[in-house]
């Protein structure tokens, strides 16, 4: 996007809020010059692997965050035990989640699962793929904010 040098230095040209009312006007000339099938076939074409995912069991989120990660050429997701601590009736496992070329995140939980669990969605949040508000009735967003794309 390109903005002016004050507008640059403030970070609006990255801000959700630009890029989706930006999206919004190309779709929409798009709509307008090639007609319904033109802007149908562009959203299809680029939005195709969001409007899946939209629909995967967004609970799952080692499942996602392979699906994601692979998606976008990205190896598969790597968990791996960090540390063990508590007694054995009551363990808690720190579990680390590596994606090369995004890092590494860590989290967690009383079982090994729970933390890979709790790992994957720090990783999906950190990469804006889950909104982070806890307060979300319907659960975590797949695009940050709500979805324009998909219907209510």
């Amino acid at each position: 996007v390109r903005v002016g040098s004050s507008e640059a230095k403030t970070g609006v040209g990255k801000r959700a809020g630009v890029l989706a009312d930006l999206c919004e006007a190309v779709i929409g000339a798009i709509h307008r010059d090639g007609g319904w099938e033109a802007s149908r076939a562009v959203v299809e074409r680029h939005w195709r692997p969001l409007l899946t995912l939209a629909q995967a069991d967004r609970r799952d989120a080692k499942s996602l965050l392979q699906e994601w990660a692979q998606g976008r050429g990205l190896p598969t997701p790597t968990y791996s035990v960090v540390d063990r601590s508590g007694p054995d009736h009551q363990p808690l496992f720190t579990i680390a989640v590596l994606v090369p070329g995004l890092g590494e995140m860590s989290a967690q939980g009383r079982s090994k699962r729970d933390a890979e669990v709790a790992a994957a969605t720090l990783m999906l949040r950190q990469q804006g793929v889950w909104s982070a508000d806890p307060l979300d009735a319907n659960g975590p967003s797949l695009f940050g904010q709500s979805n324009p794309l998909m219907p209510e």
